[in-house]
């Protein structure tokens, strides 16, 4: 168990304020739980939020995480980067999707004892972010594209997830026919497996800074017991109940945290979360 941080350490207390506003206009919460910074393997539990409080949306879901375990993603809070309305979507690829506007910034302390999320450490990040999109192996026009109620991303041949910090679409989703191409290293977003059958990007590292960790999802995984190189996966009958599930109006958001670190939730605005750690709490 890691100690408590005590007092609220000032960067972490300068965006205390954005997440819990965040997370009081959030009407779909997905947390997911595991049981260290070490940890491979979690579950991921469903809420809405009614006039009543936050109310458990079916089963949890075993999940899968980063082969190395978790790492502290909170690298900035740019004032408006909780936004999630379809025009905000980052990396999304959309037709004329604007930057998210950034007036402040601030980087929140990690809790005590936690890694720092980098490129390629495969680790998956700890905090809290947005839901923005869908991406899939149907098509545009096919029922589930339909359907979705988050902007949906039809994978082909060419559409790709810069993961080369170098390059100045470093973690956004692009189609490499429509931009000129200075990446050296990217994944593709139309695999020969079915592992990005369908997912759902998570805003991770928006405004993208170089070096902290690129190409977040929820996706389809390889198989049970076998961790990602750092997004969060679930089984394929799970994965379609849960797009179909996510509505770009109830602002949904991701949040990952270690149980060891549970007393850390207060310093950053994320006290209100507490209570449903129980339906997920590894004993």
């Amino acid at each position: 168990m890691l100690s408590p941080v005590g007092a609220v350490p000032e960067a972490a207390s300068a965006v205390a304020d954005t997440l819990a506003t965040a997370l009081a206009s959030c009407r779909q919460l997905l947390l997911c739980l595991a049981a260290d910074w070490q940890a491979t393997s979690g579950h991921l539990q469903r809420f809405e939020r009614d006039a009543a409080g936050w109310q458990p949306v079916g089963e949890a879901w075993p999940v899968m995480l980063g082969r190395n375990g978790l790492a502290w993603g909170m690298v900035g809070m740019p004032a408006g980067a909780l936004n999630t309305a379809p025009e905000n979507v980052p990396g999304s690829a959309l037709a004329g999707a604007p930057d998210l506007a950034l007036s402040a910034t601030a980087t929140a302390t990690a809790p005590q004892a936690a890694p720092h999320k980098i490129e390629g450490d495969g680790r998956a990040p700890v905090g809290l972010f947005p839901v923005t999109a869908l991406f899939g192996y149907a098509a545009a026009d096919s029922e589930l594209a339909r359907a979705a109620r988050l902007p949906y991303l039809a994978a082909h041949p060419g559409l790709q997830c810069v993961d080369d910090a170098m390059s100045a679409h470093y973690n956004q989703v692009v189609d490499r026919a429509a931009v000129t191409v200075d990446w050296g290293s990217a994944e593709e977003m139309r695999r020969a497996d079915g592992r990005y059958e369908l997912g759902a990007v998570v805003a991770y590292n928006q405004p993208p800074q170089p070096g902290r960790g690129s190409c977040i999802f929820l996706h389809v995984w390889e198989a049970p017991g076998v961790p990602t190189a750092g997004c969060t996966a679930l089984a394929l009958p799970a994965m379609r109940e849960l797009a179909g599930w996510l509505d770009a109006a109830a602002q949904p958001l991701l949040l990952q945290w270690p149980q060891a670190a549970e007393s850390d939730l207060a310093c950053y605005g994320l006290s209100g979360v507490l209570p449903l750690m129980d339906l997920l709490r590894i004993r």
